[in-house]
C-alpha cells in the first residue's frame, strides 16, 4: 500500500484491482509504540500538544474535582451512553488523571485525549453567551473539560 501523505493518493486495492484514492482529510495515525523510533514520534507528539494543552486547562486537578462534584457539573453536556454521565464529565476525570501524570509517562491515549481537550475547548470556548458568563451553561460545560473562561490563564 502506497501513501504519499496525508492528503496526498494512496494505493488501495479494489475488487482485485489496486486504485489510486485521492483523500480528502488527513489520516488520522495510530501508535504502537514498539521500537526507540517510534516512542521519539510519541515525545514528539506531546511536545507539540503541550503548550495548547497547558493554554486550554486553566484549572488545577484539585479545582477540576470539586468542580465535578457539583450538580452544575452533572447537568450540563451530552450524555452518549446509559450511564447517565456526561461526555464532558467523564473527560473531566480524565483531565485530573493526565494532570497527575509526568509528561515522560504520559501514554499514547493519553495524548490522543489531550488532543481532544483542546480541539473542544478551542471550538466551545469561540461560542461564548453574550452575557451572565458566570452562570451559564456554556461555562460551566467547559468547565467540565479543564477550562474555566473567567480564570486568568
Amino acid at each position: 500500500m502506497l501513501r504519499m501523505d496525508s492528503f496526498g493518493p494512496c494505493a488501495s486495492t479494489l475488487f482485485g484491482k489496486e486504485t489510486l484514492v485521492r483523500r480528502r482529510r488527513p489520516l488520522v495515525a495510530v501508535h504502537h509504540y514498539r521500537n526507540a523510533e517510534s516512542m521519539a514520534d510519541k515525545t514528539n507528539d506531546v511536545d507539540e500538544i503541550w503548550a495548547d494543552w497547558k493554554k486550554a486547562v486553566t484549572m488545577t486537578a484539585s479545582e477540576i474535582e470539586s468542580w465535578l462534584d457539583t450538580d452544575e457539573s452533572k447537568e450540563v453536556g451530552q450524555k452518549d451512553d446509559g450511564s447517565g454521565e456526561s461526555v464532558g464529565h467523564r473527560s473531566g476525570r480524565r483531565i485530573v488523571k493526565i494532570l497527575g501524570t509526568k509528561k515522560a509517562d504520559l501514554t499514547a491515549s493519553d495524548v490522543e485525549h489531550m488532543h481532544k481537550v483542546v480541539g473542544f475547548v478551542k471550538r466551545h470556548g469561540a461560542q461564548g453567551p453574550d452575557s451572565d458568563v458566570e452562570h451559564s451553561r456554556w461555562r460551566y460545560s467547559l468547565m467540565n473539560w479543564g477550562n474555566d473562561p473567567l480564570k486568568k490563564a
